[in-house]
């Protein structure tokens, strides 16, 4: 069973709808989710955990990323980009933290910089170069 990035915000977005108010919040290994009816908290705090639980559920392999790393960090981006451009359409908002500081905000509320993409605004820059090396550590 593979998992792609638009069934889970497809899910996302239906599980909103039915919030009228408060929030729901999920805990598991290494991850925080927030829901409330226009926001999603995606809080990592532990990313070793997360690939270890996430991994059977993903068809990434360390040897896939060997050779066609380009590739896949463009197609990654490109995911990204439609992904927040669908939320942005949905009024609905994305925050990824690492560790409760905020990282990235995908979606209606993003207020992205001069170049990049339009829906997309890097709030924590320090705190994203330390997600990904947390990430490639944990990986590797």
């Amino acid at each position: 069973m593979v998992v792609e990035v638009e069934d889970v915000l497809d899910a996302a977005l239906k599980l909103q709808s039915l919030i009228v108010s408060g929030s729901l919040e999920v805990s598991m290994e290494g991850l925080q989710i927030i829901v409330t009816r226009d926001d999603v908290v995606v809080d990592i705090q532990d990313p070793e955990r997360l690939l270890n639980v996430a991994s059977p559920l993903m068809e990434i392999g360390k040897d896939s990323m060997k050779g066609s790393g380009r590739i896949n960090v463009l197609e990654m981006l490109r995911t990204l980009e439609s992904t927040s451009n669908k939320l942005a359409g949905e009024k609905k908002t994305v925050f990824l933290e690492y560790r409760g500081q905020d990282v990235v905000v995908m979606g209606y509320k993003a207020k992205p910089g001069i170049v990049g993409p339009k829906n997309i605004e890097i709030r924590g820059k320090l705190q994203m170069v330390r997600l990904v090396l947390a990430f490639l550590k944990a990986w590797l």
